[in-house]
């Protein structure tokens, strides 16, 4: 998934003298990311088990929903590369 950020990342910015502070800005966003979703995820599973939320499976819902949600921002990315401006 990352692999995926960075070509984004790396085609979207308008030179290549601002392609490390746009890796470095996405490195930083991923990393605070990933710090909130594993504790988000581990938190709701412990709420769905303790609480007994559809059976202790609450935590698999929302995780598919939000699967779900980010395969449809995902399709919604554009196909090809732009083209780079001024280098």
């Amino acid at each position: 998934m990352l692999g995926a950020i960075y070509i984004f990342i790396s085609s979207a910015v308008p030179s290549k003298r601002s392609l490390g502070a746009a890796n470095g800005l996405g490195q930083a966003v991923a990393a605070v990311l990933s710090m909130v979703g594993e504790a988000s995820a581990n938190w709701l599973f412990a709420f769905s088990i303790t609480n007994f939320v559809l059976g202790g499976n609450f935590v698999y819902v929302v995780l598919v929903v939000l699967v779900c949600l980010g395969l449809w921002v995902a399709m919604r990315l554009p196909r090809h590369r732009w083209a780079q401006g001024g280098q």
